[in-house]
């Protein structure tokens, strides 16, 4: 790979591949790999050919996609860390549900703290509502999770079009922000998932539960960009397909898959440093 070389007198000069070394004025060396805008920048001064600068480019653009991507996925993994089981608040028809102004109210100051938003966009028709929620990170990434439902006709003739439109857009929204961010809820009221101890509650967490379907969509699509099969993956987590990877083993995935792009990433530099 190509390096650069800094003068006391601030010029800068390539250095063969090898050399690898930035040299201070005091003579230490210090090893540094280039980054693809850089690599970019000295095409641009050095006035390679078009074909070039546009492979760096790609290069580029990726190189800042994965790192957007990783910081994504590290905020959201440290501040599902922190959001805490919603506990259902509000009485349906033979069901409890946590109402989306709870659920807003618990997770926002969280997902802020991490450089994380999120926003809603809707779609109707008079057959189908269809709600997506956009999850966004302040370095650029964002990810969407959709549900469709048909008007909420619940109440029968008590509520009219827009009610049935709202009512649906609502438990859409409730739903599509959990998927999305893969919170808990408490159960209905039978204890499966929570307990209440002295006015405390305490969730049961089932470590051998398969990952959820968001989890499942975000280890596809980095084994698509890492290009990793799926034989590979379940050969690591030791099951027969990857919907049953166990929850537990998430993270993990996540991190190797990372690692696997990462290494991806920086061969592909040298590559370029080389043409």
């Amino acid at each position: 790979m190509n390096n650069i070389v800094e003068h006391n007198t601030e010029t800068m000069e390539i250095m063969p591949a090898g050399t690898s070394a930035i040299r201070t004025t005091e003579e230490h060396e210090i090893t540094r790999e280039l980054t693809p805008v850089e690599l970019l920048q000295m095409a641009i001064r050095d006035r390679v050919n078009v074909e070039i600068i546009e492979r760096l480019m790609e290069l580029n653009k990726r190189w800042e996609d994965n790192k957007a991507c990783k910081a994504f996925y590290e905020a959201i993994s440290d501040a599902r860390a922190e959001i805490p089981v919603i506990f259902k608040n509000n009485q349906g028809h033979n069901y409890k549900y946590e109402d989306i102004a709870s659920i807003a109210a618990t997770i926002d100051p969280i997902l802020a703290r991490h450089g994380l938003c999120y926003r809603f966009h809707t779609e109707s028709t008079k057959e189908l509502v269809t709600v997506t929620c956009i999850i966004s990170h302040k370095d650029g990434h964002r990810e969407r999770n959709s549900l469709s439902a048909p008007p909420d006709e619940a109440m029968g003739n008590r509520k009219n079009y827009n009610h049935s439109i709202g009512s649906t857009v609502t438990y859409l929204s409730r739903y599509t922000l959990r998927a999305a961010l893969g919170l808990a809820a408490s159960a209905d009221d039978d204890g499966t998932y929570a307990r209440y101890n002295n006015g405390q509650a305490s969730a049961i967490a089932n470590d051998n539960a398969p990952v959820n379907p968001q989890q499942l969509l975000q280890i596809k699509k980095l084994m698509a960009e890492a290009s990793v099969s799926e034989e590979r993956i379940c050969s690591i987590c030791k099951v027969d397909n990857i919907e049953n990877i166990p929850s537990r083993f998430f993270n993990s995935v996540i991190a190797k898959l990372n690692q696997s792009l990462r290494l991806q990433m920086e061969q592909q530099q040298k590559e370029a440093a080389h043409v």
